[in-house]
């Protein structure tokens, strides 16, 4: 249960709303990078800048978990400046204890009772929520679009999105990959409302690691982990096994490279999306966008053809191959076209 209500009355009504987020998180252009993270290895520069303040340096040096000796304290002592002290702690330090981790720097100043700088490093390293859930907006985007409505009412039902969310998500003539970044949007925003984002985004996270879905998995537990949180490991509920297939299925398909894919590859694409003989049209999540395909019949003199068009959705690349004798061969051949002309792009 979240701590405060966040209603959105225009949310899919409002194009210039909705439409700058919506690019930002289909382009995926979105800061990857996001700085040390409170159990990553200190690097060398911000070690050294977020601890040249420290006067009384010596006590953290020997209270730093790996061997920090008085002798290795002596020898640091000759440096010119702070920096460079620091610097040089840093290196002997990673020497001594090559699993260092910003942690281990955060706990050693509490233990010297070096509080107002060990929370200034923590709030450097521990992530802003906001800045967190945007850098793993694009994955989430491709993720949740393979179970929408599944994960749109375990949301709702920890109430953490509203019910005009929810009831969006199952209306038809909208794609699922649409409705996802809709979705990451409207958790983007409640997360913004809420009096305690951290919170909002830890409650997010277990709700998507109960999903069972490999993707979703990965990208929550990233998140609880540059949060500082522990990961769940209590049992969760399993999905249906039909339920689970199809996430297994999807899942399978989302992790295959674009850009390496071979013909057994794409034979095994459209078996698993595209082999309904009653189904003239589909989409294939793949390597983190999805391939909208259509297939016509056309008659060449008297004889019956095979003629496909595919799309990638995320650069708007769209091919139309040539006419085909048989139905799949025609989906091959414009796969093929297409994933060769992404590959140049």
């Amino acid at each position: 249960m979240i701590d405060v209500h966040f209603q959105l009355p225009v949310l899919f009504t409002s194009s210039s709303y909705v439409c700058p987020r919506m690019l930002l998180l289909l382009s995926g252009d979105v800061e990857l990078n996001p700085g040390p993270m409170i159990d990553d290895q200190p690097a060398c520069p911000y070690f050294a800048r977020y601890l040249e303040p420290l006067v009384d340096w010596e006590p953290f040096a020997l209270s730093l978990p790996g061997g920090i000796t008085q002798l290795d304290v002596d020898v640091i002592k000759r440096k010119g400046s702070p920096y460079l002290r620091m610097e040089a702690l840093h290196k002997r330090w990673l020497q001594a204890n090559p699993t260092a981790s910003w942690r281990n720097v955060i706990n050693a100043l509490k233990q010297c009772k070096e509080n107002e700088l060990a929370r200034a490093i923590e709030d450097k390293v521990k992530g802003n929520p906001k800045d967190i859930l945007q850098n793993h907006s694009y994955q989430l985007v491709h993720a949740s679009s393979a179970n929408i409505c599944n994960v749109t009412d375990a949301l709702y039902a920890k109430d953490l999105i509203p019910q005009l969310t929810k009831e969006a998500m199952h209306v038809s003539g909208v794609t699922n990959n649409e409705k996802s970044s809709k979705l990451v949007i409207v958790i983007q925003t409640q997360l913004e409302g809420s009096l305690n984002p951290e919170q909002y985004l830890i409650d997010t996270c277990h709700v998507l690691i109960n999903q069972k879905h490999r993707a979703l998995t990965d990208i929550a537990t990233s998140i609880l982990h540059q949060l500082g949180q522990p990961i769940p490991t209590e049992p969760t509920p399993e999905l249906p096994p039909a339920a689970a297939a199809v996430s297994e299925e999807v899942d399978a398909s989302a992790k295959v490279d674009a850009f390496n894919i071979d013909r057994e590859g794409i034979k095994e694409l459209i078996k698993r999306h595209a082999s309904d003989n009653e189904i003239q049209s589909g989409e294939i999540p793949i390597g983190g966008t999805t391939i909208k395909w259509k297939r016509e019949k056309k008659f060449s003199g008297f004889q019956l053809k095979w003629m496909c068009t595919c799309e990638d959705t995320r650069t708007g690349l769209k091919i139309k191959g040539p006419r085909k004798n048989a139905r799949d061969g025609a989906l091959e051949h414009c796969l093929i076209e297409l994933f060769d002309k992404l590959k140049k792009k």
